[in-house]
């Protein structure tokens, strides 16, 4: 198979590849192009939520020196409505089917009424302020989802799953339980809050359109944008090379961008759009609030005979997104009756999109706070309540686990954080004035592989450039590629370049959902591959070669050299081969698409969350004094890119337990807190000491090629709950309204 004997980067903890670019300014975001020519573009927002733009008085803006345009519904220029289609491959991504200033209908406050375009930003400012827009308020805005309740409906399916599940008969088994927990838990809208801003810069040549957009799918904004435009998607080009942060919010195409794009079509000049900061919260998506009414039913010892788990959650008025908060219901426990349902509540705010373990995330908070309810009812250890309920085969499928480590994930994160030691009585350790407690959660994150395309082409140099349309969301994926390509091609790490974030490079899907590195990666593997066997191929067949007529299964690439398996010394460097040949490189390109092993296995990864925290009960401050976390899975392509991931993945949890949280005025339902000055995410002082425990086990079933599932998810699922757990374990108060305030507490402790 001519396998490479090493060196072997897969699996070492490299630094990432692309960190020089980073930190010396070098690396090319999609805000810093400034083609020639470029006009500005400024967004309005609605300044209600709900309603219809009545007078537009552009007079006052475009009497302002340098302004170009000034674009509203009047006089915009026509767009398509784009349906998304759910496939991530080969799919259109926009996060909301709605295109702006078509109309003069308003359904959230900072909906887009009109852009200006200047010869500078700060005269598109000046303008953008002086337009007069005058609407009509509708009295039956909502921004609240228990207010909205009513309006609920149901979505049957969601990304090509049913909503809607039943596994027995769960009314029954509850009405025969022994035991039971009924309770119901929300959590609130969150944002993303990445440090880059949303926008684009849009340049036409002739009937060609490139677009620099900040977006985790070069691939779906190209199709999406040129639906949008009614031009052939082959005209369409995305590029996007570095993220300044996604975390899902930019894993759709933004119809604002498409406007930039239109305008500056009818302009015939380059066009662009950053949105600020406050335009972000409305325009940027966000993860949608959440009602969960979770009952368990058990038997005195705890095993499940029941689950119930409703959801609901928001979505705009002009369009359908839903949080699957019980999908990973269905999966984590064995238990014989179980319902899952999901319903959409349409509020006046934008259209929610995917954010950081979309659907687990808050599902877990629920689910994993309901099951510490029944371990506390019963005088159960909490691990031993999971471990009693352990699903051995896939709940309801009963198929077998492409594999399965929860149970060492449970061991060796409770012996880092000493949960021995734990009181299962509330309020029965103190450090000081404090009162401190322990609590866990499991988490479950989906394995998800989608087709994917790479090509490899080896130069005469003996270097390797290896490219695909995905995304370095800040994930690494520069690195790992790098990683997989220089040992599938022989080579050392710093002779390949990998290339990335540009929809004319071979497709990809969308960086999202922890599928990049086992869905792009077997397809980089592949093109490597196919490029190696050719290289092997020219050496052997050549008389000129050491290597003539040498069998092609004993001959070796390995740091940069065409080598005898069995005798090292026979061979020649990769340079030499191509050279002698007259070939100024050898490319080939390579596919993945998932296997049949996707029917015949369940495929999730793994993870046990432990949490330690201290609470003032005189301020009802929480201070999270310690994290211990252990994950299963798969390989581990890379340890130091994967603990940033999963590192990461409990700082968003953190921040879903104790702080974040969307406001918005119960008069005008407009965002109270849209700015990083009012919307509270972690900081250091926030974050404790965390440790992260990677088992490390190769799945070869849910990854024939490499071994890995995906980390970039797991890291957020379940952390929530084990802070509120820990919070009730401290206090014996038990919140279950996210995230957990001061307020809450002290209503509790009083």
């Amino acid at each position: 198979m001519n396998v490479p004997t090493g060196p072997l980067y897969v699996g070492q903890a490299l630094s990432r590849v692309d960190a020089g670019r980073k930190v010396t300014g070098a690396a090319d975001y999609a805000h810093d192009r400034l083609p020639e020519g470029v006009g500005h573009a400024v967004l309005v927002g609605s300044p209600v939520a709900k309603g219809r733009i009545v007078v537009v008085d552009a007079a006052a803006a475009e009497s302002v020196p340098g302004v170009l345009a000034v674009v509203t519904h009047e006089n915009a220029p026509r767009l398509n409505k784009v349906e998304r289609v759910m496939d991530l491959f080969a799919g259109q991504s926009p996060q909301e089917n709605f295109p702006p200033l078509q109309g003069p209908e308003v359904h959230y406050a900072g909906q887009v009424v009109a852009m200006v375009v200047a010869e500078t930003v700060e005269a598109a400012r000046f303008a953008a302020s002086r337009l007069r827009i005058e609407a009509e308020t509708d009295p039956g805005a909502a921004t609240d989802l228990d207010t909205a309740l009513p309006r609920a409906y149901d979505v049957p399916q969601f990304f090509g799953q049913d909503t809607r599940t039943r596994q027995g008969d769960p009314e029954a088994a509850l009405a025969s339980a022994l035991v039971v927990v009924r309770q119901t838990y929300t959590t609130p809208i969150e944002h993303h809050a990445a440090m880059e801003l949303h926008g684009a810069v849009a340049a036409w040549e002739g009937g060609e359109l490139t677009l620099y957009e900040p977006t985790q799918w070069v691939g779906g904004a190209s199709r999406t944008v040129a639906a949008a435009l009614g031009v052939p998607a082959e005209s369409v080009r995305v590029v996007n090379r570095f993220l300044g942060g996604g975390f899902g919010g930019k894993g759709m195409a933004k119809m604002h961008s498409v406007v930039a794009a239109a305008v500056a079509r009818e302009l015939g000049r380059p066009v662009k759009l950053t949105l600020t900061r406050e335009q972000v919260f409305p325009l940027g998506g966000s993860r949608p609030a959440t009602r969960q009414e979770v009952a368990l039913g058990a038997e005195r010892d705890g095993r499940l005979i029941a689950i119930e788990h409703e959801s609901w959650s928001t979505t705009s008025e002009v369009d359908t997104y839903l949080e699957t908060c019980g999908f990973a219901t269905r999966e984590l426990y064995a238990c014989p009756n179980v319902t899952t349902a999901h319903h959409a509540v349409p509020v006046n705010t934008g259209t929610p999109c995917p954010m950081r373990a979309p659907g687990e995330a808050p599902g877990s908070f629920a689910l994993e706070s309901a099951l510490d309810e029944l371990a506390h009812g019963l005088g159960l250890d909490p691990v031993e309540l999971r471990l009693r309920n352990y699903a051995d085969l896939e709940p309801g499928h009963g198929r077998p686990w492409s594999d399965k480590n929860l149970k060492e994930c449970y061991a060796r994160a409770a012996q880092a954080i000493g949960w021995a030691k734990r009181d299962p009585c509330p309020r029965a350790q103190r450090k000081g004035r404090k009162l401190v407690g322990l609590g866990m959660a499991t988490a479950i994150y989906p394995v998800f592989q989608v087709a994917a395309e790479a090509r490899a082409r080896l130069l005469a140099d003996g270097t390797a450039v290896v490219s695909s349309a995905t995304a370095d969301i800040g994930t690494g994926t520069y690195t790992i590629m790098t990683q997989i390509a220089a040992d599938r091609l022989g080579l050392l790490l710093d002779a390949v370049r990998f290339e990335l974030g540009d929809s004319d490079l071979p497709r990809a899907p969308a960086a999202v959902g922890a599928l990049t590195a086992n869905s792009v990666g077997p397809a980089v593997a592949s093109a490597c591959d196919a490029v190696r066997r050719r290289l092997v191929r020219l050496a052997v067949g050549d008389g000129a070669s050491p290597l003539a007529n040498w069998p092609e299964e004993r001959v070796v690439v390995a740091a940069g050299r065409v080598q005898a398996t069995d005798d090292p010394a026979r061979g020649e460097a990769v340079s030499a081969v191509l050279r002698r040949h007259g070939l100024a490189h050898l490319e080939e390109e390579g596919r993945f698409a998932p296997g049949g092993w996707w029917q015949t296995h369940g495929l999730q990864t793994w993870g046990a969350q432990f949490a330690e925290v201290a609470v003032d009960e005189d301020t009802g401050e929480v201070r999270l004094r310690r994290v211990a976390s252990a994950f299963d899975f798969g390989r581990v392509l890379n340890p130091k890119t994967a603990r940033n991931q999963l590192v990461g993945g409990i700082l968003f949890g953190i921040g879903m337990a104790l702080l974040e949280e969307a406001s918005f005025d119960p008069q005008s339902h407009r965002p109270l807190n849209a700015g990083l000055g009012g919307y509270l995410v972690p900081v250091q002082a926030d974050v404790p000491e965390v440790e992260v425990i990677m088992l490390d086990k190769p799945d070869w079933v849910a990854s024939p090629s490499l071994g890995a599932k995906g980390v970039g998810e797991i890291g957020n699922v379940g952390i929530a709950a084990a802070i509120a757990n820990a919070v009730f374990n401290a206090t014996g108060v038990r919140v279950r309204d996210l995230p957990i305030t001061p307020e809450k507490l002290l209503t509790g402790l009083l």
